[in-house]
């Protein structure tokens, strides 16, 4: 597990992201829509995207979250350049300009309607730069410095306990007062966990037999298994020096493609 969400590659990673740290941007839950966060954003030219910050959010160690904050943790997350994290989907950008505390600029390769999706991923989220080095990776020693809406409280071998950010400014605020993320080393550990009461809750930890047993009412436990909607995210970037570009039938195509897949409900995010 990593605490620095520039090294998010693991879905423990992006859950512990997501929950301590803050993004310009966050999908909504059951629709799937971009929605603000820390920011109102929205194209002022096709190729540039700008930002506007929500006024009073403020980090863990008490530093207030600003435009420069944000265009160091694009940036960092870029030089970086993990593999396998989402700072991928941020490949459109050329660089990004903190116009004034509250304003950020991002100034893109070509008009990349799909670039909201970006700033909502792990890769994304906003970091101290007065606490966070522009150029290396920061120890899970050092406590993270984030304004999600947890608070990191301990952490052990077992998972992290945390706590909710009661100065949180955002669009998905903590419902409970306290979480306690524990991770399963495979199916029968997530398994018994289920089975002595000492889960709430288990997501993608049980193998196909587990999830077999718990469907017939082998697996002792009380909780219940609830389906999610299938979710897929289809991300098309255009070549900017590709000839293909300019050929009419070729777009056509590609549009009537994502077409259906909307229409087929193929796509929960933008295709």
């Amino acid at each position: 597990l990593s605490l620095d969400p520039a090294l998010a590659t693991t879905g423990a990673d992006a859950i512990a992201a997501l929950d301590l740290f803050q993004r310009l941007l966050v999908f909504h839950a059951t629709t799937g829509e971009l929605k603000p966060d820390a920011a109102d954003c929205q194209f002022s030219q096709p190729a540039v995207y700008e930002c506007t910050l929500t006024k009073g959010i403020t980090f863990s160690n008490g530093h207030a979250l600003t435009s420069s904050d944000v265009a160091f943790s694009i940036d960092r997350a870029r030089r970086l350049n993990v593999a396998g994290t989402s700072v991928k989907l941020l490949g459109s950008l050329q660089r990004v300009e903190a116009v004034n505390d509250q304003t950020v600029r991002f100034y893109l390769a070509w008009p990349d309607t799909q670039f909201g999706v970006g700033l909502a991923a792990p890769a994304a989220s906003i970091v101290d730069e007065e606490s966070y080095a522009p150029d290396a990776a920061r120890p899970d020693a050092s406590a993270p410095v984030g304004s999600g809406p947890f608070a990191l409280a301990s952490a052990d071998a077992g998972g992290l306990s945390l706590v909710r950010n009661e100065t949180y400014v955002g669009a998905t605020k903590a419902a409970l007062p306290a979480v306690r993320l524990a991770f399963a080393a495979d199916s029968a550990a997530a398994e018994q966990a289920m089975s002595e009461g000492t889960a709430d809750v288990v997501w993608r930890s049980l193998d196909a037999a587990a999830l077999a047993r718990l469907a017939m009412g082998a697996t002792k436990t009380d909780l219940v298994a609830v389906p999610l909607p299938e979710a897929r995210l289809t991300r098309l970037a255009w070549n900017p020096a590709s000839a293909l570009r300019a050929q009419a039938e070729v777009r056509y195509a590609v549009s009537s493609r994502s077409e259906e897949r909307r229409v087929g409900k193929e796509c929960r995010m933008p295709c």
